[in-house]
């Protein structure tokens, strides 16, 4: 049966694609792109097909409102709903090129909310939307440069579900499918693949077949989310293996290089390593001769590997015919009835490392805060289990307050020392964004109170003044900054330059919760939450890494609800927010180990996001997420805390 059928971002690449084989189908296709021009040549090249081309930038609401209003006036309905559109650009999170960012949120996020919010209103009630996403939507990418555009897709995850469980309730018939394609050879993926060359991929074709299957499938099957890869594709790991130069090394060796896995071999002989990278020169292998048996040439390859990768992954195989096991295997058959070979091996290992990372992150609970009370008390939605502030703020105390345990030597071997100094007793100089009330507002006190110079962000800077002159001998400066404007971030850290040289903390605590259905498509309230929960941590840390010690600490307070997907009506957006900021935080810390390996990065998460109602409750204190941010805070130089959650005991993110 014919569909009306709306595709985005449809002039080239997957929409294009998408376009061509819906039409070829014989569906009636109205495409929207600001190159219409490219779709009239398709069509004119296909008289029979059924398409129409919409000249319309996604990324402008009224543009969008304009295109869907033509399509009720020219078909009174559609049945699917394609949001295709995207772009990615390659930035740094160290360089915090927020114009990058913004031009990928509002392709990525904002646009699929203002297309989605007009299509609900002529869509048939068994109609279909499927959110064209990616499999970086599915894992933490490190990839350098990548987190952003990974970031984006995440909460287009996150938005899908909530809008999904929104319209499982209002309008149950609709379908929603989150697509993810893998590495897809398109205009938009000319960084990686050049004339068809490069790692696996597939073509847009493959995609748009997945389109159809979709399409295809019976009113009472839903296909909630489908990933579309090359057999091929992994994400590039650093691994480290030991006794590479044969056996269960060597199979495991080739296989992952073969994947496009940097590995860095070890052995006492190295010279079959050597002669596997001359057969193999597209390969990522070093080579590196060390005898694991003497412990100082081990630190000393450990601290080359951390200081050029950051990064290993390790397997202990069982009973394998190789090396000295062999001649064990040939004389005792009855002993080792049972054995593998090495090549047995390497298909585990790879099996592995294509499974999904997962970020590290700080996480409180729900907590009782200002923000989350307002909210209670707008919508009026009651969460029985919470937790105070000053619960936060305890945690922030204990991440920073660990001791100095372990130093380094000259060859980069590492020692517990004699006499442990601990760095709690060390005065630092730490920014707090957000700091004039709840958790941002313990951790203040929380670190004032252990003698720390702390410097606090806030609108509302009196606040933060009223708390320092109720504590005379506190070390607490306050600065006047909107966080979302980025002239204010930049004065602010120029000003703390000019006054104390550096700073050793930062901490992106500074965040916005608004009641949001995806349905309503409140662009502007997606907006304000994203200006606060994630670009305004890029411009912060982006400041901050200029004058930040060599081996500070970046704590980026989040949410639980960037853990799971939250479901809770109007809660999605924010939820996508904090998802959001999981992978910048990941990224970040990525890129930071290639650049400033002693800066440690956690995320921190709390729940003030989450609305109270004050009647037999259970929760925790601001101060209690305080004392976790002075644990992470305090650990030692080469402990890093990269996830820390702290909530009630009663307390569940449904």
């Amino acid at each position: 049966m014919s569909k009306i059928i709306v595709v985005t971002g449809a002039s080239v690449g997957i929409g294009a694609a998408i376009l061509r084989a819906s039409a070829a189908k014989g569906h009636q296709v109205i495409g929207l792109a600001r190159r219409a021009e490219m779709i009239d040549a398709m069509a004119k090249e296909n008289p029979d097909w059924k398409v129409h081309s919409l000249k319309v930038d996604v990324t402008k609401d009224a543009e969008v409102v304009e295109a869907f209003d033509w399509i009720k006036n020219k078909f009174g309905h559609i049945d699917v709903m394609i949001n295709n559109a995207g772009v990615s650009k390659m930035t740094p999170l160290s360089e915090g090129n927020m114009d990058l960012w913004r031009q990928m949120y509002d392709i990525n996020v904002f646009a699929v909310g203002s297309c989605i919010r007009e299509a609900l209103k002529i869509i048939s009630d068994h109609g279909n939307i499927i959110n064209v996403s990616s499999v970086l939507g599915q894992e933490i990418c490190s990839f350098p440069g990548a987190a952003v555009y990974s970031s984006t897709k995440h909460a287009l995850k996150v938005l899908t579900k909530g809008l999904r469980a929104e319209l499982f309730e209002q309008r149950p018939g609709i379908k929603v499918t989150l697509l993810n394609p893998g590495l897809v050879d398109t205009p938009m993926a000319s960084d990686w693949i050049k004339e068809g060359q490069g790692p696996p991929h597939i073509q847009a074709e493959d995609v748009a077949q997945a389109v159809l299957y979709i399409l295809s499938t019976p009113k009472f099957v839903d296909v909630t989310e489908l990933s579309v890869q090359h057999s091929g594709e992994y994400m590039s790991k650093i691994i480290v293996l030991t006794g590479a130069n044969g056996g269960i090394g060597a199979a495991m060796l080739r296989a992952l290089a073969a994947q496009g896995h940097q590995i860095v071999g070890l052995d006492k002989d190295a010279d079959n390593i050597d002669a596997i990278v001359k057969e193999n020169p597209d390969w990522k292998v070093e080579s590196l001769k060390v005898d694991l048996t003497k412990d100082a040439e081990v630190g000393e390859v450990f601290g080359w590997i951390k200081n050029k990768f950051g990064q290993i992954d390790l397997l202990n195989p069982g009973l394998v015919e190789s090396g000295m096991s062999a001649d064990y295997i040939r004389e005792d058959k009855e002993s080792f009835p049972y054995y593998i070979q090495p090549e047995d091996i390497a298909p585990a290992v790879l099996y592995i490392l294509s499974t999904p990372n997962f970020v590290d992150l700080l996480n409180p609970g729900l907590v009782n805060t200002p923000l989350a009370a307002t909210w209670m008390e707008k919508d009026k939605v009651s969460f029985p289990h919470y937790i105070e502030p000053e619960h936060v703020a305890q945690a922030v105390l204990y991440i920073i307050s660990t001791p100095q345990f372990v130093d380094p030597r000259p060859k980069r071997t590492l020692y517990y020392a004699k006499n442990p100094i601990f760095a709690g007793e060390m005065s630092k100089i730490i920014v707090v964004t957000g700091a004039s009330v709840g958790i941002g507002a313990a951790i203040l006190r929380a670190l004032a109170a252990k003698g720390h110079q702390v410097i606090g962000f806030a609108r509302r800077a009196e606040m933060i003044d009223a708390m320092a002159k109720e504590n005379p001998d506190w070390k607490v400066q306050s600065l006047k900054v909107d966080v979302t404007k980025d002239a204010e971030v930049v004065e602010a850290f120029d000003w703390i330059k000019n006054k104390f040289g550096h700073i050793d903390v930062m901490i992106n605590n500074a965040g916005v919760n608004e009641f949001a259905p995806v349905t309503e498509g409140n662009i502007d309230s997606w907006r304000r939450m994203y200006e606060v929960n994630v670009f305004s941590v890029g411009s912060c840390t982006r400041e901050a890494l200029k004058i930040i010690a060599d081996d500070g600490n970046i704590i980026n307070v989040s949410s639980v609800q960037g853990q799971e997907t939250c479901t809770y009506p109007g809660m999605a957006i924010y939820s996508s927010t904090k998802h959001a900021l999981k992978v910048i935080t990941k990224g970040l810390r990525a890129e930071l180990i290639q650049q400033r390996p002693g800066i440690k990065v956690t995320g921190y998460t709390d729940m003030t996001a989450q609305k109270i109602a004050k009647n037999n409750l259970l929760y925790i204190q601001p101060e209690d997420v305080a004392q976790a941010v002075l644990y992470i805070v305090s650990t030692p130089q080469f402990v890093d805390v990269t996830e820390l959650t702290v909530q009630h005991s009663g307390d569940y993110a449904r």
